[in-house]
């Protein structure tokens, strides 16, 4: 079963630049395109950026990035990846990273400039701006 997470994708420039800055290769769909299951069984759900499972884990089915009528992506994930440690390691580090990222990009609109960014040993990201 795939699930969609709580968390909207407003700028989809930033979400490729995150998903290929951790690593990620994925394809894009201007028609979305049914995902694959782990046993290269074709699902129901459509995404239209897909990160295919041979790029995740081999016991993973694909992950996707699915565009709403409101031009915003929702990302569609199954139960069991979302569960398993390859699944939570992708939708921890990408909902950290574009949510990082997006929060740089806004405060660089506002005049802030970035001080300091450390990683402390948790993973947890630090931003200090003046």
């Amino acid at each position: 079963e795939f699930i969609e997470l709580d968390l909207e994708i407003e700028d989809e420039n930033l979400m490729k630049e995150v998903l290929k800055e951790l690593g990620y290769p994925f394809e894009e769909h201007d028609v979305a395109t049914n995902l694959v299951g782990w046993l290269g069984d074709r699902r129901k759900q459509v995404a239209n950026i897909i990160v295919r499972k041979k790029n995740i884990s081999s016991a993973s089915n694909d992950i996707g990035f699915l565009k709403k009528p409101n031009g915003k992506y929702e990302l569609i994930i199954s139960e069991y990846d979302r569960r398993a440690k390859h699944g939570s390691i992708f939708t921890q580090k990408f909902k950290q990273s574009y949510i990082t990222k997006l929060s740089q990009k806004e405060l660089k609109k506002k005049g802030y400039k970035l001080k300091k960014q450390r990683v402390d040993e948790e993973g947890w990201i630090e931003l200090r701006y003046s």
